[in-house]
């Protein structure tokens, strides 16, 4: 019978230090881990904030900037080819040469990791070719009115979604067919 007594003793030992290491140990370090949690979700809930922040300035900083320098673009874009049409060539000259002075200064605000900047570059290089060749003669009407509302179009498309929207990809294929013309 000893032996009995003694499991039961041990038993009921074992049976009170889990209580006692609950009591011990759990419960003191239960408002420690509690308050780390708070610390920790705190600190990333003001790292969220301040990012929010950065891009919310940064938006207002840049807005004014790219809406004036793309609204300018796109009216000497207009500009260039009534000078062009009407083979006005000193406008013209000024037009393009303001075109691609407006450019540069979009120019930051295209994305670099599609290339983007180069793309709109070579567009612009395309587009003073057409326009070289309208004022030429050597395009007729038809070929001109769809090539200037394709340059016109593609280039609204891209430069609005880079200035003002998520970073597209944009396919540019049929520039390259369309220079083949002049």
């Amino acid at each position: 019978m000893p032996l009995n007594r003694t499991l039961r003793y041990s038993h009921k030992k074992t049976k009170n230090k889990i209580p006692q290491i609950i009591k011990d140990f759990i419960i003191p370090l239960l408002p420690v881990v509690v308050a780390i949690v708070g610390i920790m979700a705190s600190t990333y809930m003001q790292y969220l904030s301040s990012q929010s922040q950065d891009d919310l300035k940064r938006f207002e900083v840049t807005f004014a900037i790219k809406q004036k320098a793309y609204a300018s673009f796109m009216l000497t874009l207009s500009d260039s080819y009534d000078s062009a049409h009407s083979k006005n060539k000193d406008r013209l000259f000024k037009d393009l040469d303001q075109m691609e002075t407006i450019f540069y200064s979009i120019e930051p605000f295209l994305d670099d990791y599609h290339d983007t900047r180069n793309s709109v570059y070579n567009l612009i290089q395309d587009y003073k070719q057409f326009c070289l060749s309208t004022i030429d003669g050597k395009l007729d009407t038809d070929t001109q009115i769809d090539s200037y509302l394709y340059f016109k179009q593609t280039l609204k498309s891209i430069l609005y979604n880079n200035l003002f929207r998520d970073k597209v990809e944009v396919n540019l294929s049929k520039t390259r067919y369309l220079m083949k013309k002049y």
